[in-house]
């Protein structure tokens, strides 16, 4: 689809002001370019369509296609309070979510409803498998000393993402333990006035502390190993509702110690001999630190905790992913 001409570009803008209206929807540009083509092909032979995290699509092509449409829901896109939800929900075949916690929230527009089954997702185990030179590699480039225990972030610098609490929590640390460093791989996100004020102030807690907090700015994806083979725990503060943080898979199968919060489907996805599930409420900055320091205390146990995840992860391999998909498909 050729998205760069003046109409199609003029089509984006209308189509979008209008639709965030609330309760109207007029069809996306995009897919309207889609639906075309697909007019114009054979659609007899054709099994199963599968909207990949884009609820309203299903408006737009269900009269193609129907009961043939099956939604691959990523995030909480669909829920009762979502535009069009009924209307969506029951045009759809079935829905896949990412997690148990989606279907939860699927579930709130048809209460004990069948159409709505979980796929776990999965990751290239390959990928992520425990690199000893990397993690040499990498240690030197920052001048890590070889009894430094190195904590690691992945993530965008958002305040859902719980960096700022995650600061707070390490300078505490820092003050009481000299062979502590924390690692965050990622970028600042923020746009509006009132994120370069959250901006602001991460950077204030991080001068605080500059000689021991570390950034590596973007980092591509096929090169998060290195980074989480450099690390020694895992920390995931998000306050938000994780739908299915991948990060967490991969720190899992990297062999990581992890210590995360309650939210979403992350303390579900867990393996529970290996991390630490922290509350997220008032006290969240104090309980980090806890957390962060009961696994600082476990260091004599990482190897035991690596393998216990290693062998936990192996539940969320390609393989494991693709048996499932195609489980599912056969149900149909």
């Amino acid at each position: 689809i050729n998205m760069n001409t003046i109409l199609f570009q003029i089509k984006r803008i209308i189509k979008g002001a209008i639709n965030r209206l609330p309760y109207t929807y007029i069809g996306n540009a995009f897919i309207s370019e889609v639906k075309k083509n697909l007019k114009k092909q054979n659609l007899q032979d054709v099994d199963y369509v599968i909207i990949e995290n884009h609820p309203l699509y299903t408006i737009d092509l269900c009269k193609l296609f129907p009961n043939k449409i099956i939604l691959h829901l990523h995030n909480d896109s669909l829920n009762v309070r979502s535009k069009k939800s009924k209307r969506i929900f029951n045009e759809l075949k079935t829905i896949y979510t990412v997690s148990n916690y989606i279907k939860n929230r699927v579930s709130t527009i048809s209460p004990m409803n069948d159409k709505i089954k979980t796929l776990h997702n999965g990751i290239n185990e390959k990928m992520f498998k425990y690199d000893i030179k990397a993690r040499e590699e990498v240690r030197s480039k920052f001048h890590f000393l070889n009894n430094d225990i190195v904590y690691i972030f992945s993530g965008r610098m958002v305040d859902e993402k719980g960096i700022v609490e995650l600061i707070l929590a390490f300078n505490r640390l820092k003050q009481r333990y000299a062979n502590v460093k924390l690692l965050i791989v990622g970028d600042y996100f923020y746009g509006s006035a009132k994120g370069k004020n959250k901006t602001n102030k991460i950077l204030e807690l991080i001068n605080e502390n500059k000689s021991n907090i570390y950034f590596t700015g973007f980092i591509r994806y096929e090169d998060m190993v290195k980074y989480y083979s450099a690390a020694d725990i895992q920390v995931i503060p998000s306050k938000w509702e994780e739908p299915c943080a991948l990060t967490l898979l991969e720190g899992m199968t990297v062999g990581l110690p992890q210590i995360l919060t309650n939210s979403g489907e992350l303390s579900k996805s867990a393996c529970h001999d290996n991390s630490i599930i922290v509350d997220k409420n008032d006290d969240f900055e104090n309980h980090l630190y806890i957390a962060m320091e009961k696994m600082l205390k476990s260091s004599n146990d990482f190897k035991n905790m690596r393998k216990k995840a290693i062998e936990y992860s192996k539940k969320y391999t390609l393989d494991t992913y693709y048996s499932n998909f195609i489980k599912l498909l056969k149900e149909e």
